[in-house]
């Protein structure tokens, strides 16, 4: 049996008989289901307080519902009835805080500082640590509303905290860093990649900027929510244009490159033998073979747009590629 207690509910009701008999039970039950009343005798005393007193609600669904409770006399008499809203847990669910959204002084309805901070993996629980940003505007001696929100979409109720807020500058500056053939710059409240002509790159991952596929400059600005900035310049070169490279004794070309899916692929000798090609994605899947016995081939890879690497084993020679699909 699914048992809630009165205090896991933030309640307390004492009923205090002045003049009359001891309470001897109380009655409870929940929303419209009346006929389901269900009565618990207690050992009768003039003073009753309900704390900690087991609520079943192995009948009710996860979710918000209303509790209607009595008490009754030795008499027989009856209290008034009072009520309250509680929340029935689904215990089969794990809840995880997903965001956390605050506001300073409440002012209208919907706050306009309101700022709402997801978190990049859900917690169990907050680090009192954490760094929250308001604007210049809300500088001073405030109060610091805020709530919570689990993996279900629901809020918790609204708490708050006395604090100083300070004006806030520009973020740390910071430096485009380079891995693999791939840039990267920290995530603040906002990062955006942008090309040297100004231009937003599109299709950028939020933190880093992969694949590249020629010589360019490109930049990186982060900024916090009340529009600060701070900004970093990097000049990449690419050193896999699809021109002929010699490895082994044996030269590979592959044109276009980027290209649409289909593209030409030649070698300088034509192999002895057999040679299998592999194509694989940037996290060493592999998403195609294909069997070359000539130095020209025409292939076409049935894949998405993204970073891709050929490798072709000849033998004691090797060679490896990387072709970007658009």
């Amino acid at each position: 049996m699914k048992n809630i207690s009165l205090t896991a509910l933030a309640m307390l009701i004492c009923f205090i008989a002045l003049g009359q008999s001891n309470m001897v039970s109380y009655q409870y039950w929940f929303d419209t289901a009346t006929a389901s009343r269900i009565t618990v005798p207690i050992i009768p005393a003039p003073i009753m307080s309900l704390n900690n007193a087991p609520l079943n609600v192995s009948s009710l669904t996860a979710g918000n519902h209303l509790l209607y409770l009595r008490t009754q006399d030795a008499q027989g008499h009856w209290s008034s009835i009072v009520y309250r809203s509680i929340n029935v847990p689904d215990a089969n669910a794990t809840y995880k805080l997903t965001s956390i959204r605050y506001w300073t002084d409440v002012s209208s309805s919907y706050p306009s500082d309101m700022r709402v901070l997801t978190f990049p993996n859900p917690k169990l629980a907050v680090d009192t640590t954490l760094i929250i940003d308001f604007c210049q505007s809300t500088v001073g001696n405030k109060k610091i509303y805020y709530q919570m929100q689990d993996n279900n979409g629901k809020w918790s109720s609204v708490e708050y905290r006395a604090s100083n807020i300070v004006a806030i500058g520009a973020p740390s500056p910071f430096s485009i860093t380079i891995s693999n053939d791939t840039l990267f710059a920290p995530t603040y409240w906002g990062l955006q990649w942008y090309n040297l002509n100004g231009t937003p790159v599109t299709g950028a991952t939020p933190s880093f900027l992969h694949p590249l596929v020629s010589d360019s400059s490109y930049y990186a600005v982060i900024s916090n929510q009340c529009g600060a900035v701070s900004s970093d310049t990097l000049t990449y070169h690419n050193p896999n244009t699809g021109i002929a490279e010699r490895e082994g004794g044996v030269s590979l070309e592959i044109y276009p490159n980027p290209s649409n899916g289909k593209f030409n692929l030649t070698l300088s000798e034509r192999p002895q033998s057999p040679s299998i090609l592999v194509v694989s994605n940037i996290v060493g899947d592999i998403i195609q073979t294909a069997l070359l016995s000539s130095k020209s081939s025409e292939i076409e890879l049935n894949a998405p747009a993204g970073l891709y690497f050929l490798s072709l084993n000849m033998g004691k020679y090797k060679s490896s590629r990387k072709i970007v699909i658009q």
